[in-house]
């Protein structure tokens, strides 16, 4: 069914104009080889899947933030524990459906030749200087720079694979917890929500190097 609804979203996207700006944007354009019909058609589809995915997990990020802003005016409102179940099962099914978007997407883009062009720029750019100019968070921007500058696009999406993977493991033990009806622990949410800004970080800062490199 997942994969069934995936396609129907896939035929429709691909059939009008697409543009994203936020998470993994544009690194379609690493891939394509020569230009052939069948590669361009791959193309299209790694673009369509990188702006679902980057939309169910900027969606469910945006329902995390609800959650924390409920369990902020917990104390003053009151504590509704239907309330942050609801919010988190939307939360958790918009980070399924990521996980499950970037596992087609990585495994497409592994059977999908690369353009040598975008990726010789790749391997050009100066992340240094790009890094100090951009003010970008050092941390984070190092496995951005170390992938991209050996022209390993596919293990960017590994990547956010991996990170969808790690936050809904994490709202797995929230809900639990809440399920219970027991106050969730302060040092899994905490934890919860740096997780989700550091992998919505890498996800722009990979953005921000392709539309530096345009």
């Amino acid at each position: 069914m997942k994969m069934l609804n995936l396609l129907i979203i896939l035929i429709l996207c691909v059939s009008t104009g697409l543009f994203g700006v936020v998470y993994g944007n544009d690194t379609d354009t690493a891939y394509g080889g020569n230009g052939e019909s069948g590669e361009k058609s791959s193309n299209i589809q790694i673009k369509t899947l990188v702006i679902v995915g980057a939309g169910y997990f900027l969606k469910s990020h945006s329902d995390f933030q609800l959650f924390l802003n409920k369990i902020e005016l917990s104390e003053l409102a009151g504590t509704n524990y239907k309330e942050f179940q609801d919010i988190l099962n939307v939360a958790i099914s918009n980070m399924e459906n990521a996980r499950d978007t970037y596992f087609y997407l990585k495994n497409l883009a592994d059977a999908t030749p690369y353009n040598q062009v975008v990726i010789d720029q790749l391997n050009n750019f100066n992340y240094k200087v790009f890094q100090e100019e951009q003010n970008l968070n050092r941390e984070i921007f190092a496995p951005v720079s170390s992938l991209l500058s050996r022209g390993n696009v596919t293990a960017v999406y590994e990547v956010l694979f991996s990170n969808a993977g790690e936050i809904l493991e994490d709202l797995y033990t929230v809900k639990q917890t809440i399920d219970k009806d027991i106050f969730p622990e302060l040092s899994n949410v905490w934890e919860l929500n740096q997780k989700y800004s550091r992998a919505q970080l890498f996800g722009q800062y990979t953005t921000m190097v392709f539309y530096a490199i345009k």
